[in-house]
């Protein structure tokens, strides 16, 4: 990602209600998932879903504040026994980290962790590729919530400007990738939550999956979100 400028436009634009959907691809084919950043045409909500997940899973920014991650009202519905409470998780909005900006959710794509798809498997809609990052890397995509103004100078080592929505009411939603450090340490925290996922899944639903991917959610010390896309195997350190 060294290549882009540090005022490169965005490679997409949406208006309000609009979509766009990015991946991460390496020269060989390795990539990430699809993932999907929707808005809607009256508020400042913001759905957040890779495609795979697209029935089961979303992340919901609502113009509320009240933000919070978990399964869609469709997949809680068909869940049996049902179960209490949809979201995995709720949260507050951030305060904004500097006047008329405010982060969201970050979401992460170790290099290590893309893997090439089977032949014939291809994205079925539109996708915004963002370079991937290289070895003992992660490209960061942080999604940013902007008042309205000039557009946002992106004066940030190695950023990729992805996209940017316009919301309804003159703001803006930026999506913007970086290169962040995945040191062995990295590396040895996702190994164990790989395994800890693995033992509590049966094998067949993965084999039965064409491109199996997986998704770990947390949150950083200031509370602040981020999602890791991963594969779901043990690689070669495994």
């Amino acid at each position: 990602m060294a290549d882009m400028p540090a005022e490169a436009r965005p490679r997409v634009t949406a208006g309000p209600g609009g979509r766009v959907r990015f991946a991460v691809l390496a020269p060989d084919g390795r990539r990430s998932m699809a993932w999907t950043v929707g808005t809607t045409r009256r508020t400042r909500d913001v759905y957040v879903t890779a495609r795979p997940l697209g029935s089961t899973w979303k992340m919901s920014l609502h113009q509320s504040g009240r933000w919070n991650s978990g399964l869609t009202a469709e997949r809680a519905v068909a869940m049996a026994p049902p179960i209490p409470d949809r979201h995995w998780d709720r949260w507050q909005r951030p305060a904004e980290f500097a006047p008329g900006i405010r982060r969201s959710v970050e979401f992460v794509f170790p290099d290590v962790e893309l893997r090439r798809w089977p032949a014939g498997l291809t994205d079925d809609k539109p996708v915004t590729l963002i370079p991937a990052p290289g070895d003992g890397y992660a490209a960061c995509v942080d999604l940013i919530f902007l008042a309205p103004g000039p557009p946002l100078r992106l004066d940030i080592d190695d950023a990729f400007n992805v996209a940017a929505i316009d919301l309804h009411d003159l703001t803006k939603l930026s999506v913007v990738a970086r290169r962040i450090p995945w040191v062995p340490e990295d590396v040895e925290w996702l190994l164990v939550a790989k395994r800890a996922m693995l033992a509590s899944l049966n094998p067949a639903v993965i084999r039965a999956a064409r491109a199996p991917r997986a998704i770990l959610i947390g949150k950083h010390t200031d509370d602040l979100r981020f999602v890791v896309d991963y594969a779901p195997d043990l690689g070669p350190e495994g």
